[in-house]
């Protein structure tokens, strides 16, 4: 049985090279949407696409709001806290953002070397063992405490 993204790619690439009437390239968008909306499954597990269920949503509200948008190709990982833009490659490749683009605010730092770092530290191998691994380290909770910490200082 094949992936959603399998089936996504063999999509895009069965109808890349086609002068698209409206029926193909409505079966087309069908391959791309849902590629768009795999690369966003960690908003949707962890804020239900609702960003303001977010700690960051007080400062970036914009950004988030277009990271829980399935039509837009923001995607947030709120288990490391980055965000960026998905690039269609086939994988799960983003190019990261440094900057709020609505804002201009600074984003905080991602924290992914630090949930890698702890997850080892209890003794399981990220690569092979995720479900082994804490629901706390699957969302904000494990590093959101310190983030309010920080702000409230």
């Amino acid at each position: 049985m094949l992936s959603d993204q399998e089936t996504s790619l063999r999509s895009f690439h069965k109808y890349s090279d086609v002068e698209y009437t409206e029926e193909e390239w409505a079966i087309a968008w069908v391959g791309i949407w849902a590629f768009l909306c795999n690369s966003k499954r960690e908003a949707k597990e962890a804020l239900q696409f609702d960003p303001k269920r977010s700690v960051l949503y007080g400062d970036h509200p914009e950004l988030l709001k277009h990271a829980c948008d399935t039509e837009v190709p923001i995607i947030y990982d709120p288990s490391i806290r980055e965000f960026g833009v998905s690039v269609l490659d086939g994988g799960y490749c983003q190019m990261s953002f440094r900057f709020d683009p609505w804002s201009g605010k600074p984003l905080p730092t991602s924290l992914r070397d630090e949930w890698f770092e702890a997850i080892e530290a209890l003794g399981i191998d990220p690569w092979n063992d995720k479900d082994k691994t804490p629901a706390r380290f699957n969302d904000e909770t494990w590093w959101k405490d310190s983030y309010v910490s920080e702000k409230s200082a």
